[in-house]
Order: structure tokens, then sequence, then C-alpha cells
């Protein structure tokens, strides 16, 4: 297009320029007809005058010249500068149809480019749903075939269980049984022995001074033998009162929180103790739980000694989820809810050491957590909360206290205060606020529990710190 635009362009001014010359040779002839006409009026001249003449025709002549050079040059430029107006207006209209051709192009190629798009996403859509309604059914037959083995097993597993809890039955009656007549025979033998004490003793009674000298003189064996068994006896109720699990009191608490502080030293002593407190590794504190490493532990059902109903609940849900992070073996909270319920009674701090041994053969359960909450209260004048709660990990082997921890707790809570009138400590939305307090409280108490077998740092903790067994904590909950 540009080649025949410029060739078009040459053109023109070849025509031009021709016109021009046709012009300005007409323009000459008339002139020189006129000039010829003129000599032949006019009179002859003189060589003088002639030559003036031809000067003055000739200086005319040239101005005549000039002036018309210019006249061609202006019209020239004017020409020149009408064909550069065209040729850019042209080049612009070229620009302009080629840039409308490109956008067209790239709008076509985009509609193409987003059709093939939705195209591939229903194809994708549709492939899609097909796998998902295939998996669905695979489910369905996968979970059918579950419940089939489920129910296969269960019943199979009943018929077990009635098989072995006859021949337990069978069994104990016959232990009872054998037991009985063990019973019998021993008491049999201490009524005899007794009746043949009791003949000697009136036999020594009735003897003389000096005769009870002479006999315990020829039969010192009697002697020893008489302080052996008062040792046994002796042993059997100290035995028997270790097995058995007994509560302190609060003023026996204060007394013997008294008679440690007294062991401490005076009141600057106490104090730095307590800003600066004695760093000791859990080795030594938790001897006991590291040589006897309990797998499975179950939770009692708390002993709810404050006013609020619901925080036992509370507290259990919160202790099974902290412990099961510390890597043991929980006692599943749905199925053992209502069980644990009846086997505590909500009185966990009078379990006795068998009551606490049949759980081993009930549950197969190697510790026992025994919880008392004292306080969950919120006065009605602030937003402090303050929880108060007991702790005991008490093993169903040797009944050793695995882990102590007396907690006290103030929460600064985002809940607003309440007017005078309205003592309620809770109302239904704020039960959320109550459940993450005792999940907050847990993990402060459980923080220097050794870690269960089921966690990865299982034994590696035992020279880390350890912390008091009565411990207080001031937590700010509200939102920043």
């Amino acid at each position: 297009m540009k080649h025949i635009f410029l060739m078009l362009v040459f053109a023109l001014l070849f025509v031009s320029c021709s016109v021009l010359k046709k012009d300005t040779d007409k323009q000459e002839e008339k002139q020189e007809q006129v000039a010829t006409e003129k000599e032949k009026t006019q009179k002859p001249l003189t060589d003088k005058q002639k030559q003036k003449q031809i000067e003055k025709a000739i200086k005319e002549n040239r101005k005549k010249q000039l002036e018309e050079n210019k006249r061609r040059d202006k019209e020239f430029a004017k020409k020149k500068k009408q064909e550069e107006r065209e040729k850019k207006r042209k080049e612009k209209e070229q620009d302009n149809i080629i840039k409308n051709a490109a956008k067209t192009e790239r709008e076509r190629i985009k509609e193409e480019r987003k059709r093939e798009k939705e195209s591939l996403l229903s194809s994708q859509k549709l492939a899609e749903q097909e796998i998902e309604l295939q998996n669905k059914k695979q489910q369905e037959l996968q979970e059918q075939e579950r419940l089939e083995e489920k129910n296969r097993q269960e019943q199979e597993e009943l018929l077990a269980k009635a098989q072995e809890q006859t021949q337990q039955e069978v069994e104990k009656q016959e232990q009872a049984q054998q037991e009985a007549n063990l019973l019998e025979q021993e008491r049999i033998k201490q009524e005899q022995e007794r009746k043949a004490k009791e003949e000697e003793k009136k036999k020594f009674e009735s003897l003389s001074t000096m005769e009870q000298i002479i006999y315990r003189m020829q039969h010192p064996e009697e002697e020893a033998v008489t302080e052996k068994i008062t040792e046994t006896e002796n042993t059997s109720t100290q035995s028997s009162d270790s097995n058995s699990i007994t509560t302190l009191t609060d003023k026996e608490k204060k007394k013997i929180i008294a008679s440690k502080d007294k062991q401490e030293g005076n009141i600057f002593k106490r104090t730095y103790r307590k800003v600066f407190p004695k760093k000791v590794p859990r080795s030594s504190v938790y001897a006991s739980l590291y040589k006897e490493k309990p797998l499975t532990i179950m939770i009692a059902y708390p002993w709810n000694r404050s006013t609020y109903d619901k925080a036992s609940e509370m507290a259990y849900t919160a202790c099974v989820r902290e412990l099961s992070e510390k890597g043991y073996y929980i006692l599943p909270a749905l199925s053992f809810m209502d069980e644990l319920k009846k086997d505590t009674t909500k009185n966990t701090q009078y379990l006795t050491a068998e009551r606490i041994k049949s759980f081993k053969e009930k549950y197969n359960v190697d510790a026992v957590l025994l919880t008392t909450i004292y306080r969950v209260e919120k006065p009605w004048w602030s937003t402090n909360i303050n929880v108060v709660a007991h702790y005991d990990l008490i093993s169903t082997q040797s009944l050793d206290t695995l882990f102590v921890r007396h907690a006290d707790f103030n929460y600064d809570s985002p809940m607003p205060v309440k007017e005078k009138n309205n003592k309620k400590l809770l109302n239904d939305p704020e039960q959320m606020l109550y459940l993450g307090l005792f999940e907050r409280m847990q993990k402060y108490v459980f923080l220097d529990l050794p870690a269960g077998p089921y966690h990865k740092e299982h034994g590696k903790d035992k020279n880390r710190n350890s912390q008091k067994q009565e411990v207080k904590y001031k937590v700010n909950i509200k939102p920043s």
C-alpha cells in the first residue's frame, strides 16, 4: 500500500510540473508578440535607447521570473503539505484498521478460550460427579460390610464373654468354697489354740509367783512367740491402714503447711524460695511414675463441692483431652461416663483401696485420677473467676500416689459485671467460656506431668524441672 501511495504522489507532481511549464511558455509567446507589435508601431530608436529598452526588458523578465519562481515554490510547498497531511491521515486510518483487526482477533481468541475452559470445567465436573457417585457406592458397600463384620464380631464377643462369665462364676464359686473351707479350718485351729492358751493361762495364774518365774525360765520360747504374734498383728494393721486412702481436713492441711514453713526457715527465705524456687528434676519427684510406667488411665467422675453444677463434667472432658495429648490412653468419655458416675457415686475423695484395685480387674487400668473441685466462683461486682481443685493420680497396683497437685486459679475474664440482683454464676451462652477456662487450667495443672508411652518425648523429660504440689496462677484471657 505504501509503494502505491508513493507512486501516485510522484505522478501528481510530474503532471503539475508539466502544466506549469505549458503556462509559462504561453505567457512568453504572448509577451514576444506584444513586443513585436510595439516595435512595428513605434518609431525607429537609437542604439542607446534600444540598449536601455533591452536592459529594461531583461530586468522585467528577471523580476517576472523571480515572482513566478516564488509563486511556484509556494504552490509546491502547499501541495507538499497537503500531500503529507493526506499521507498521515491515510497512515492513521491504516493503523486504526490494523488495531481494530487485532482487537477483534484478540476478543475472538478470548471467547474461544473461555468456551474451551467452560467445556473442560463442565467435563471435569461431570467426571468428578461420576467419581463421587462411585466412591459413595463403594463407601456404602464398605460400611455395610463393616457393619456386618461388627455384628458378627459382637455376637462372637458376646458368646465368648458369656462363656468366660460362666467359667469365672464357676471358678469364683470354687474359690469361695475353698476359701470358706480354709477359713473354717483356720477358725477351728485358732479356737483350739485359744482354748489351750486359756487353759495354760489358768494353770499359770493358779501357780504361785515363784512357780511362775521357774516356769518362764524353763519355757523362754513362749515369750518370743507371743512377741512375734503381736508384731505381725501390728504390721497387718499398718498394711491395712496403708491400703485405705485417708483424707485430710482443712485444719490438718494447715498444720502440715505450717510445719513445712517452719522447716524451710525465715520469712525472707520463704519469700526468696517463692520468687526463686528450687529446681527439682522430675525423675526425683515422679520416681514412682517413671518406675511403674502406666499405659492406661481412668479419670474418675470429679467430686464437685462448688456451687456450679456443671463443673464436674467440664473438668472431666478437659482432663481427658489433656492426658490424651500427654501420651496416655484414656478410657473413652462417651461410653464410660455413665458407668464412672455409678462407680464413683460423685464422691471420689472417699474411694477405698479395694475399690481402686477392682478397677484394675474390671477395666484393666494402670492408674486412676481423682479430682475434687472446691470452688468455681465469680462475684457479681468483678470480672475475676476463681477456680480451686485438687488432683491425685493413684496406681491400681501399688496404690501409690504418682501425681499430686492442688491448683488455685484466678482468671480475669471478658465476662461483664452483673447487676446485684442477678447473682447467678453464668447463663447458657456463657458456658463455652467456662469450658475454655477448665481446658486452660488443665494445661497448667499437668504442665510437668511426665510424657506417656504414646508420646514422642516418653522417657526423655526426666531431667526437666518440676512444679510445686500447690500452685497459684493468674491468667488474663480478655481479648486484646
